[in-house]
């Protein structure tokens, strides 16, 4: 559950403050936690769509739609205020992967709703812009646990090289093709990726085993929302 907290620096900039507050509604104590809650991880992670926030909580509540909407409205407000009092913050983890993203490998923060989804989806990322080397992302159930305790896993992947032979390579055998697929994308993430989060004060841990994701930790997380 969303904490709540007077600090409204960039240190802490998804905490509930102080003067979030619902409406008055028909709740109790427990119930209008959660509620607030719910509807706070919601406008943390960038999202302020009520018809989402609806379809997903309305049955949750004996509440009707227009309560819920208000009160969605009210910590919407709420949020607004806080950023204005966070000022210009960027998030070091969207920095990282805007860096990242320029240099070659995609990098996809917040991507579809799951680890299944995003491993479909990534590739469909790529454009004809330039040779993409690989691919880095994090899915939305990785964005909760990075807003609650600032660590998150990545999925990572390579790509073909720009000079990739693909007669040469259908003559090698499984195990050469894995270890030319090991070597590349171990190359983009120690030449590319790990340099350049730890540049935004993001450490990177993998024990370089393709079975395993890399663990990111000294991350943050901000998505302001549109006012």
């Amino acid at each position: 559950m969303w904490r709540t907290s007077a600090v409204s620096a960039p240190s802490n900039p998804n905490e509930i403050p102080a003067h979030a507050t619902l409406p008055d509604l028909p709740l109790d104590a427990e119930d209008r936690a959660t509620l607030t809650s719910e509807i706070w991880g919601m406008l943390v992670t960038g999202n302020d769509d009520v018809e989402e926030f609806l379809e997903t909580y309305a049955e949750d509540y004996e509440l009707t739609e227009e309560q819920l909407t208000v009160a969605f409205a009210a910590l919407r407000e709420a949020r607004l205020r806080q950023q204005a009092e966070i000022g210009d913050y960027r998030s070091r983890t969207r920095a990282a992967f805007d860096e990242i993203n320029a240099n070659g490998v995609i990098a996809r923060a917040d991507f579809t709703c799951c680890g299944t989804c995003a491993s479909a989806e990534i590739g469909d990322e790529r454009d004809e812009s330039r040779h993409w080397s690989g691919f880095i992302y994090f899915h939305n159930q990785d964005t909760d646990r990075l807003i609650e305790d600032g660590s998150t896993y990545i999925g990572y992947g390579a790509f073909e090289p720009e000079n990739f032979d693909e007669d040469a390579y259908n003559q090698l055998s499984d195990q050469d093709k894995e270890d030319l697929y090991l070597g590349d994308v171990v190359r983009m993430l120690d030449e590319v990726v790990f340099p350049i989060v730890r540049r935004h004060g993001i450490e990177p841990e993998w024990n370089r085993d393709l079975g395993t994701r890399v663990l990111l930790t000294n991350a943050d997380w901000y998505a302001p929302i549109d006012s």
